[in-house]
């Protein structure tokens, strides 16, 4: 039962079950964010180096700019690391948690993975804006005086192809 009640919440927080990680079972809440927390802790660590400790192969679709992250944050569909051409752009560490086509589903996915990354990121400083742009109808960005590294979440609008749930992680160059 404690397995089907963290599948559930798994779902509605990011709209996919998982029910492992890195080899642990995710039996309840209080243990996917302790696994969703370490595994972020591991991710902003990684920004000291501009993530090369946890770059994969790299991503064909990517135009040469993206590789697969060795490293996924719990229930993230894709966790990939940019590294731009455009060396003004920097690097960044990027999850995406999957699609909605309806923004109420949307804005609820975002609140709960608020509430997630806040908790992960205890001590943190947060700012969050609604609708930083016509594409961005929620952000929140974390910073802290002992990391280098910023996290953001933010909910992204993409049109006719949906509503997609982000959380990034970007080094201070």
């Amino acid at each position: 039962m404690r397995n089907i009640t963290a599948g559930l919440f798994c779902l509605l927080f990011f709209g996919r079950l998982a029910s492992s990680q890195a080899g642990r079972s995710v039996d309840n809440r209080e243990s996917f964010v302790a696994v969703f927390s370490q595994t972020l802790s591991k991710v902003v660590e990684a920004s000291g180096d501009g993530f090369r400790t946890i770059k994969g192969p790299q991503d064909p679709a990517s135009n040469g700019e993206a590789w697969f992250s060795t490293l996924q944050l719990p229930t993230a569909r894709q966790c990939l690391v940019w590294v731009y051409r455009d060396r003004s752009l920097g690097r960044r560490y990027s999850c995406d948690f999957g699609r909605t086509f309806s923004l109420d589903e949307a804005q609820s996915r975002y609140n709960q993975a608020l509430q997630i990354v806040s908790q992960s990121l205890q001590g943190w400083s947060k700012s969050e804006s609604a609708r930083t742009s016509r594409k961005t109808p929620n952000r929140a960005e974390f910073t802290s005086a002992s990391s280098s590294a910023s996290v953001t979440l933010r909910l992204s609008d993409h049109g006719a192809h949906g509503y997609l749930l982000y959380v990034d992680v970007n080094p201070q160059d």
